[in-house]
């Protein structure tokens, strides 16, 4: 993961298939109890605006030119919880 003071983005070292590291994304996020709003289609992205994770609010940005998947929110906390939650599932999934 990787990211600045509004993104998180995640690293593909695997070079997984875009649609692969979406749904991931989508299932990890699903698990956790964040709720997924309606999905806009932009020009060049699929855009779940508005999703809710405890008290946050946080965007999914799904681009559908080769540029993976990212989380966009403007609350450093929420940003923060995001992190925690992928961080701990890396770690859950690379010691079970």
């Amino acid at each position: 993961m990787a990211g600045d003071n509004n993104r998180l983005y995640f690293k593909n070292y695997e070079r997984r298939p875009d649609d692969e590291e979406f749904a991931e994304v989508m299932k990890i996020l699903k698990e956790e109890g964040a709720i997924i709003s309606d999905k806009y289609i932009a020009p060049d992205c699929d855009w779940y605006q508005n999703c809710t994770i405890g008290e946050g609010v946080f965007d999914i940005l799904y681009s559908i030119d080769g540029d993976g998947t990212f989380l966009y929110t403007e609350s450093g906390k929420t940003l923060e919880v995001l992190e925690r939650l992928f961080a701990n599932n890396h770690n859950k999934n690379t010691t079970e």
